[in-house]
């Protein structure tokens, strides 16, 4: 859509540009009520001390 906006001519580059912020929107609010959702799955205290594979020995 970015691209479609930047370089396009005409209706469709207009609608695209158009398009675009909501779309970034509801990007952004699922991204936010993915998080929120990860913090209700898993208790605060096993996010803090959480460590990756790798790094146990």
């Amino acid at each position: 859509m970015i691209l479609l906006g930047a370089l396009a001519k005409g209706r469709l580059a207009e609608l695209s540009r158009a398009a675009l912020l909501p779309v970034l929107a509801i990007s952004v609010l699922g991204g936010v009520v993915a998080i929120i959702s990860g913090f209700m799955v898993w208790p605060m205290q096993a996010n803090i001390t959480s460590r990756w594979p790798a790094t146990i020995s």
